[in-house]
């Protein structure tokens, strides 16, 4: 999740260097659904799994590494980057930033809680933005468009599984409410 993102954020930074403006990222917090959201599946579960994304943004507001990770499943993979990659990865975010701030948009959410392994796929956009220790200025860590997210329920909690955009089948793959292609 760290890795991805940042050029257009670098994009923005340079137009907005460009125009004179202030080019740190806003301290925007939370989750909750885009009005409207399309969501799929009993509220009980749709609510659940806005529940972990907001129980991962509390934990990386008190700089809980356990707890950050607890939004990742056992299995969790992004390409070849695994559990323990992140786990290392924001192990050395958590040391190097403070003051962490996270927004999650959810635009769309396709939950089948009634298998014998509830899944559930997620679309949202979104952003991880902190204050660099050494500068004392707020950086983009993270941002997102459209991604989808495809979570399960493990050990009672919902939790990201894999970048569900790599796994489904295009025609599937709703990015910004349209169909996407790939």
């Amino acid at each position: 999740m760290l890795g991805r993102g940042p050029f257009l954020w670098v994009l923005v930074g340079l137009t907005v260097n460009v125009f004179g403006c202030v080019t740190s990222a806003p301290d925007t917090r939370g989750s909750q659904f885009a009005n409207p959201a399309e969501l799929r599946g009993d509220p009980k579960t749709i609510e659940e799994i806005r529940s972990a994304f907001t129980r991962f943004e509390q934990a990386l507001q008190q700089r809980d590494l356990e707890g950050v990770m607890e939004l990742y499943a056992e299995r969790y993979r992004d390409r070849q980057f695994m559990k323990d990659d992140l786990k290392e990865e924001w192990q050395q975010a958590l040391a190097t930033y403070h003051s962490f701030s996270a927004t999650h948009l959810i635009t769309r959410v396709e939950a089948h809680s009634d298998n014998a392994q509830p899944t559930a796929f997620v679309t949202c956009s979104g952003s991880i933005s902190a204050v660099s220790n050494a500068t004392g200025t707020r950086v983009m860590l993270d941002s997102w468009i459209g991604e989808v997210h495809w979570m399960v329920e493990e050990k009672g909690a919902w939790r990201i599984l894999v970048n569900a955009s790599d796994e489904r089948n295009p025609v599937d793959v709703r990015i910004a409410s349209h169909q996407h292609h790939q």
